[in-house]
């Protein structure tokens, strides 16, 4: 039995690792905009009739490439034909933010991403993300429960953007009670500003 066991242990400790190898090759494949060689189907995603990329399934994971998403590339780890475990945080019930009652012209810098993008904040002196366990926390200890935090409230809590600007393609997401900037300039400015309903492109954002 133990031998069994053992022997089940290494299988499946095989195909872990396996996939692991598969599913970053073609990550990397799909960064460099080329196709993923280790995956066994594909499927176009859409918002209504609006084609938005393509996702791909491979071995215990699947890649999302979305040209329309304020994050072109997601990766789903052990993730099986169409059944995910995923790896992160209970779904949000609400978001509040606690406006200040003392706005200057400037943001606020808030919390660092990765080493090209910061969040700052506008206007606001907190903001709280409750999730449907009812557990509650700031925003920058939420964010630090998972890599693509901030990727999955602005996609799935904010509604569709309007026009990008001409700096590059910076758009403005907006929230039940509030806005949120993603910039994406010219000069490979990527930060995100988080702001009161009034916020808009203000001068100095995204410099």
């Amino acid at each position: 039995m133990k031998k069994e066991i053992k022997i089940t242990l290494i299988i499946l400790a095989s195909l872990v690792l396996i996939g692991v190898i598969f599913g970053f090759t073609d990550y990397m494949r799909l960064k460099n905009n080329k196709k993923p060689i280790f995956t066994y189907r594909n499927a176009n995603i859409y918002n209504e009739t609006i084609l938005l990329g393509t996702e791909y399934f491979g071995l215990g994971y699947s890649i999302i490439d979305c040209d329309k998403c304020t994050k072109q590339l997601y990766f789903n780890p052990l993730y099986l034909s169409s059944f995910g475990w995923f790896i992160g945080t209970s779904n949000i019930n609400r978001i509040d933010v606690v406006k200040s009652t003392k706005c200057g012209s400037k943001a606020k810098f808030y919390y660092s991403l990765d080493e090209d993008r910061d969040v700052y904040t506008y206007c606001l002196d907190n903001i709280i993300i409750t999730e449907e366990n009812n557990n509650s926390s700031e925003l920058n200890d939420y964010l630090k429960t998972f890599d693509d935090a901030i990727y999955y409230i602005i996609n799935n809590y904010t509604t569709n953007p309007g026009p990008s600007f001409d700096d590059g393609g910076s758009k403005i997401y907006s929230g039940e009670d509030f806005n949120i900037l993603v910039c994406k300039t010219l000069s490979g400015n990527n930060d995100i500003y988080i702001g009161d309903k009034e916020m808009g492109y203000k001068e100095g954002f995204c410099k």
